[in-house]
């Protein structure tokens, strides 16, 4: 499904120099994995998924996705995002509009659906991650957990061939991560193809297919949860994995 190769991202810094934060990344991504990307902060990880869809251009590379190079000149990321769906921290919901309208925006103004269609089809999305009797209400009046579940939603009213999760707990109080994570465990479930970075070790282990363990700037040891939390080859995610022991 995605083919990345010789991935790098490079940033001018205000003093002239380059601060490279991936480098020369190879991965493949099959229909179906869900991958769970772990690692220290600031290894990159974020920068990734962003340089996957091209809110964050690459430097350098190839990301092929749908049989398109994500970073020829000539692909037009609107249709990549309309397949590439993406869920952030900070909710990213329109505080304008009411949930119904906020997952039924995309349907109607990207996929040309007419509004009956878009928002029979955006409860029904509501009521699978529990939240159809929120579908009148501002996102205001929302917890940061129901938040999250609204973003997912919306991501899932675009029909994604894949959903690239970036930390969706990290923003949220302890008390509300279990409900969202129940929500992307029920997508693996179903069968989406999904990225997620995540500080949730309990949660990359039970429902991931593969885990990345980044490490300055690139994938340091990838392999099953199994081989990753109980048996790493490699020193640095050994010392990761580690200090997570040490620290529960």
């Amino acid at each position: 499904m995605i083919t990345i190769k010789n991935l790098s991202k490079t940033y001018k810094m205000p003093d002239g120099s380059q601060l490279e934060v991936l480098k020369n990344i190879d991965c493949h991504i099959a229909k179906g994995d869900v991958i769970s990307i772990i690692g220290p902060s600031g290894t990159g990880k974020s920068t990734f998924l962003r340089c996957l869809n091209g809110i964050d251009p690459a430097t350098s590379g190839e990301i092929i996705f749908g049989g398109m190079n994500i970073l020829d000149k000539n692909t037009k990321l609107n249709k990549v995002r309309q397949k590439m769906g993406m869920v952030f921290q900070s909710f990213n919901l329109f505080d304008h509009m009411t949930v119904l309208e906020n997952v039924s925006f995309g349907p109607i103004r990207i996929l040309g659906m007419n509004k009956t269609e878009a928002d029979e089809k955006s409860r029904e999305l509501l009521r699978m991650v529990g939240l159809e009797d929120k579908a009148d209400v501002m996102p205001r009046n929302l917890s940061g957990g129901q938040k999250q579940r609204v973003a997912i939603a919306r991501s899932l009213s675009m029909n994604p061939d894949c959903i690239l999760f970036d930390e969706p707990t990290s923003a949220l109080d302890p008390t509300m991560v279990g409900e969202v994570l129940h929500v992307i465990r029920q997508l693996a479930q179903q069968g989406m193809t999904m990225l997620i970075v995540t500080h949730e070790m309990i949660f990359a282990r039970d429902v991931s297919t593969r885990v990345l363990f980044m490490c300055e700037g690139g994938i340091y040891e990838e392999g099953t949860p199994e081989q990753i939390f109980s048996n790493p080859q490699k020193t640095a995610t050994r010392n990761f994995i580690g200090s997570i022991r040490q620290s529960r």
